[in-house]
């Protein structure tokens, strides 16, 4: 998802562990539920059916399986809006943040300005750096 979402693989993404925990679900089944997006040949679509409502937040088409995508939805009233107003955030546990992984286009200056603002800040977070090799993408712990 780096050519998508990460800036061509010059940005960043936060790794989380123990998200479980603070999305536990709710009566709906939907909302506050970490769950995998399912790809699929057709879209189905929401009905009348309550539990059609994964059809809208969890499903995509077959093409994108490679991103193997999890998702969690809230409720728009349990999200603060931005500074801005043109987003609404979820809080959530800062001890569920566990790393910073950095795109392969990502320089060695700006990962030694993100370690040394991490340990400013006291985050204790891992950072990790990523190279392409025979267009797979490899993870590894940053030695900077």
């Amino acid at each position: 998802m780096w050519a998508h979402y990460g800036a061509q693989a010059k940005g960043y993404v936060m790794r989380f562990d123990g998200l479980d925990r603070e999305f536990y679900g709710d009566a709906t089944g939907s909302l506050n539920s970490l769950k995998p997006v399912q790809y699929v040949k057709d879209l189905v679509g929401m009905t009348y059916d309550p539990s059609s409502q994964d059809n809208l937040f969890f499903c995509k088409f077959q093409d994108w399986d490679y991103e193997r995508e999890w998702r969690v939805v809230s409720a728009l009233s349990a999200c603060q809006p931005s500074v801005d107003g043109k987003m609404h955030l979820r809080s959530i546990s800062r001890s569920t943040v566990s790393g910073v992984i950095c795109g392969w286009n990502v320089s060695a200056d700006e990962i030694q300005s993100l370690r040394i603002e991490l340990d400013r800040i006291n985050l204790g977070l891992k950072i990790f750096t990523t190279s392409l090799h025979r267009g797979l993408i490899r993870k590894d712990p940053f030695s900077g």
